[in-house]
This record gives structure tokens, sequence and C-alpha cells, in this order.
């Protein structure tokens, strides 16, 4: 099982890398198989169709979003102190899965839902967090702007995310400044 996993796991991995490098046309079952690997067959094996393949993706993305907004809950600092230090683009696992989602959702509405489902979920909790809703969209939209920020910087030859050119300490503490104090 083991091995049909990692097969599996293969297959997503290279569909991942063609739509971030190469755009959603040339993400094909051909293109990917051959990036993974593994023969047409092999590939349909694992997943029956393209929207099989596309509905794979989206499961490794919900999985790796519930995992990261449980890091978030349960980080010492609270939510809002983990989105803020976790917004940079640190070319893990979730990061390709939500960078090749958002090639996706231009044709895709599941994608778009997938993407927005993480948003809306990381939202809630930091609404549960601040009691402000204004105020948990704002703390959102400026982990985007990190985020973006981040993507921005980094060198297509490496894997390592130029910093921003404003330290995330610096952001916590404006942000912090827009809490009211109890």
């Amino acid at each position: 099982m083991a091995a049909e996993n990692s097969t599996r796991d293969r297959i997503l991995d290279a569909f991942q890398k063609l739509l971030i490098t190469q755009g959603e046309r040339a993400a094909t079952l051909e293109a990917c198989a051959a990036q993974a690997g593994v023969s047409k067959g092999g590939l349909l094996y694992h997943f029956g169709s393209r929207d099989a393949l596309i509905l794979g993706l989206i499961d490794r993305a919900d999985a790796l979003s519930a995992t990261y907004l449980a890091e978030m809950q349960a980080a010492p600092g609270g939510v809002v102190d983990s989105l803020i230090r976790t917004s940079l683009f640190s070319d893990d696992m979730f990061d390709h899965a939500t960078i090749a989602l958002n090639r996706l959702a231009q044709e895709d509405h599941r994608a778009i839902a997938c993407l927005l489902r993480f948003r809306h979920d990381t939202i809630a909790l930091l609404e549960a967090e601040l009691g402000d809703p204004v105020l948990a969209e704002t703390v959102m939209l400026i982990s985007d702007g990190m985020y973006y920020d981040s993507v921005l910087r980094t060198p297509e030859d490496s894997a390592a995310p130029t910093p921003n050119s404003v330290p995330a300490e610096a952001i916590l503490a404006v942000v912090h400044r827009l809490i009211p104090s109890d």
C-alpha cells in the first residue's frame, strides 16, 4: 500500500509542478505521466481521468489546509502571531498545492472553492481570537500581502524566500497595536 501511495503522491507532485511551471493547459495526462515517471495507464490506474487528478489535488490541499489551521490554533502565540510569522513563501507542499490551485482556479470553480474554504476557515479562526470581523479580515489581508511580497522576492533559481523588506516582528508590532487591549 505504501508504494501505491508513493506513486499516487508522485503523480500529484508532477501535476502540481506542471501547473506551477507551465500552466493549466500544459498539465495534460500525458505530460503528467511523463513528469511522474509512470505510463499513462499507470496514471489512469490511480486517477481515472484528468478530473479525478484535479479532485486528488483538491483533496490534498484540503488536508494540508486542515493541518496548517490546526498548527495555527495550537501555536503558543495564538492564531494572529502564527499566521503573520508563516506568511512567507516557504516552498513546501502547502505552498505548491496553493499555487497549483490558483492556476486551476482560472478554469475550475472547484479550485476556487477550495481556496475560499481555506480563506474562510482562517478568517473564522482570526475572528474567534480577535472578536472583530473587520480586524480579522484586516489581519488576513496583511498576511496575503506579506505572502505575495515574499513570492515576488523569491529568486527563480532558489527555493529559499528572500525576507520581506519589513520583518515579521515589525509587522506583528503594528498588528498588535490594532488589537484593542482588554
